[in-house]
């Protein structure tokens, strides 16, 4: 990634041949995808909306993914924007922390600037890559709530920190190779590591006891100790051992299977938790939507009755457009509150799915818990059964032994010699 580029953003058209494209320069230049893939792999990000901060190089980043355009591609499916400020220099922290601060606490606010300043701009008019962005108004925004920042703090992976209690004069700092997240709808941020992907080398030696990994040299060893009649088990052993490995099979069967289920109910779960988050937030925005219309209503009605009591006077111009202003206003607020709601609807549909699949999975572990004591039951009766069985051998065998020792009968062999 070319860190010389301190700003790139990555959107699409809504071109039939429009994808997502890495820019620059305000829209000026495009660039590959390989100049925003290290951000996304750092911050972990697939889907949904989120800010991170880090450091890589001596130089700060954070970066913003799944910021709403507002718009639909061609497929009919919402255009998304993310992108990438890097800072460096004396104060790259404190500008970097305030943009993030600004971001996790006015994201709606900054959607609605980022699609006041982005434009799609035809091909005629000479750019040829029909996207343009106000890289600079937007970064100036993002340093308007700029305090005096005192106090540098670091921190650690794994620790969340709330919103509401950030404070004016303190910044912070992921710990060294750490990334803060916040991720929309959520009212905390927290510090984690990134996963480090290990190497496997399928080139293993199993040369040794066991011979190289094509059967050599162990596997003639064992032969030969084999052919000369060496016991490499006993019959008691295998016995038992057959027995252990079944009951591992299906013990072990039930108890992966209890935790995959464990696993799936928590994730639901915590999924469930964040629609609902969200959904309380969208019911406040509706609520402040519904007091906006009612105060431009109300604006509305008070400036038009101004404006007939004086209708031959010098004000009633003043008055008709203030009327006119407030009945503007009243109609966007309007459509702002048609798009919360059809949102709202979207949460509440989602939320009723993961409701559905939080019971499925718990009614899948409550089985599981009662298959698994059922097999708990089986191996212990299994285990009692083997240990008969044994003992019923030991008898037989007791038994044999002493039949071998009886005297032999001698009847036959002197009722012969008499004839």
């Amino acid at each position: 990634m070319n860190d010389m580029i301190k700003f790139r953003f990555k959107t699409r058209t809504r071109s039939v041949n429009g994808d997502y494209r890495v820019f620059g320069d305000c829209g000026s230049k495009v660039y590959p995808e390989s100049e925003f893939k290290p951000i996304t792999d750092k911050a972990e990000w697939e889907d949904g909306s989120c800010v991170v901060m880090y450091e890589e190089t001596d130089k700060v980043c954070v970066a913003a993914f799944g910021m709403k355009r507002g718009t639909k591609d061609f497929s009919n499916r919402p255009i998304i924007f993310s992108f990438c400020q890097i800072f460096d220099g004396a104060d790259k922290w404190g500008q970097a922390y305030t943009a993030f601060k600004c971001l996790i606490s006015k994201w709606s606010e900054a959607e609605e600037l980022m699609r006041s300043l982005i434009k799609e701009t035809p091909k005629s008019e000479g750019r040829g890559e029909n996207v343009s962005f106000e890289q600079n108004v937007f970064m100036k925004w993002l340093q308007e709530d700029r305090g005096h920042i005192s106090k540098l703090l670091t921190v650690r992976p794994n620790k969340n920190v709330e919103i509401s209690s950030l404070k004016e004069e303190i910044a912070l700092r992921p710990e060294n190779n750490c990334v803060m997240k916040w991720e929309e709808g959520t009212d905390k941020f927290y510090c984690f590591r990134n996963k480090e992907k290990k190497s496997s080398s399928s080139d293993i030696d199993f040369s040794g006891k066991y011979g190289d990994r094509w059967g050599n040299n162990g596997s003639k060893r064992r032969n030969k100790g084999i052919r000369k009649g060496r016991k490499i088990f006993g019959r008691k052993k295998i016995v038992w051992l057959s027995v252990a490995v079944i009951v591992l099979v299906f013990v072990g069967g039930f108890f992966v299977n209890n935790s995959l289920n464990k696993a799936a109910y928590a994730q639901a779960q915590d999924t469930l938790k964040k629609v609902e988050q969200q959904l309380k937030l969208k019911n406040d925005e509706i609520k402040k939507i519904e007091d906006e219309i009612k105060s431009c209503k109300n604006v509305f009605c008070t400036a038009l009755d101004n404006a007939m009591k004086n209708s031959f006077s010098d004000g009633f111009d003043a008055f008709a457009d203030r009327a006119k202003e407030a009945n503007s206003k009243g109609l966007e607020a309007k459509r702002k509150l048609e798009q919360a709601r059809k949102d709202k609807n979207t949460l509440e549909a989602k939320k009723n799915d993961l409701d559905q699949i939080v019971n499925v999975t718990k009614s899948n572990r409550d089985e599981v818990r009662e298959k698994t004591a059922t097999i708990s039951e089986v191996a212990r009766n299994l285990d009692v059964s083997v240990e008969n069985a044994q003992k019923a051998t030991e008898v037989l065998g007791d038994t044999i032994k002493d039949l071998g020792n009886l005297p032999h009968d001698t009847s036959a062999s002197s009722h012969s010699t008499q004839r």
